[in-house]
């Protein structure tokens, strides 16, 4: 069993100290991160404390993906406000 999670977002290099910011508890390569961004891959992100990873998934720009976000929904979980494609 592994203890992660999958994100599927829309990050730009302009954005990457901002996001980072949001874990500032955890292992990241900013490099890795910039070059997945051009390449529309993905990086991972883990945090030191639990060991837990969260895998980010660039959002292609495919049509796929674009219809994916623009019919994501919002919902609360755990307290917190997320948006979600099924």
């Amino acid at each position: 069993m592994t203890r992660d999670i999958d994100f599927v977002i829309e990050l730009s290099t302009q954005q990457i100290e901002q996001f980072i910011h949001l874990f500032p508890d955890a292992y990241f390569n900013v490099n890795t991160i910039k070059e997945e961004i051009e390449k529309q891959g993905m990086f991972n992100i883990i945090d030191h404390k639990t060991g837990f990873k969260l895998d980010f998934i660039l959002r292609k720009d495919t049509e796929y993906f674009r219809q994916a976000f623009n019919k994501r929904k919002r919902i609360q979980e755990l307290g917190t406000k997320l948006w979600v494609i099924d």
